[in-house]
């Protein structure tokens, strides 16, 4: 018992001395930061390696003492969910940092408009994904993370895939329902009558193009509202880090 606690004491300070090998502001570290972003890492990497290892060590040494087989997994799998959901406040908060890099503010187009998009929605897709990689573990999926990839790889095909009609088909609104500027000279109050509702109809199309995203994989048919024909089942075995 006394061992493993040992042995869990020493692999904490392992990682926290590779960590800071990696992580300083040190021109000797492989990568450089300042040193607020260096101590922020350092702070997150010492939590999650002590929840992790230390509730480990704990739940095999009541093992030990006679803790039973499925009490021991339920408690390591509270372990393991307490470092995901550890890693998901570290997503959250340092969102806004993250979306400013991928943000573009040179490009233009659609891949600025493509990298926006991404910047608005980069923390969500992330604290799915790590939870996600927790249930599939926990759950004991069988190919998992293979369905999980597929899963997220299909999900970012709809979603560009989306973006576009939504483009085109907004794009097409404008052309047909653009007025003859000599009729808006003739008549100013023309516009206003005949495109009263025309910004309803865009936000509603926008939105549709949004809402009819769903979690796609291959073999799955799903409506927009309606409920899936097939479901499978698993078998099993810097500074501005805040919020």
């Amino acid at each position: 018992m006394i061992v493993a606690i040992v042995h869990a004491y020493a692999l904490c300070r392992t990682v926290m001395c590779v960590a800071r090998t990696m992580v300083s502001p040190s021109l000797l570290s492989l990568l450089v930061m300042s040193g607020e972003t260096a101590a922020y890492i350092e702070i997150w990497v010492r939590r999650i390696v002590t929840v992790g290892v230390f509730g480990i060590a704990i739940a095999n040494v009541a093992l030990l003492l006679g803790l039973y087989r499925s009490g021991y997994e339920a408690l390591v799998q509270l372990v393991m969910l307490t470092v995901h959901l550890m890693l998901v406040v570290v997503i959250l908060q340092c969102r806004r940092l993250v979306a400013d890099v991928i943000r573009s503010t040179r490009d233009t187009g659609m891949l600025a408009m493509m990298r926006r998009r991404v910047a608005d929605l980069w923390h969500s897709v992330a604290a799915v994904a790590v939870l996600a990689v927790w249930a599939v573990w926990a759950l004991n999926v069988k190919n998992g993370y293979a369905l999980l990839l597929q899963y997220f790889i299909g999900t970012a095909a709809v979603l560009m895939l989306g973006r576009l009609i939504s483009v085109v088909v907004l794009g097409a609104m404008d052309r047909v329902f653009r007025i003859n500027p000599e009729f808006l000279r003739r008549f100013p109050g023309l516009e206003a009558r005949a495109n009263r509702y025309l910004p309803l109809l865009r936000r509603t199309v926008s939105g549709d193009q949004r809402d009819r995203v769903v979690l796609w994989h291959p073999g799955r048919r799903s409506s927009a509202c309606g409920r899936p024909h097939d479901r499978g089942r698993g078998g099993g075995g810097g500074s501005d880090l805040g919020t």
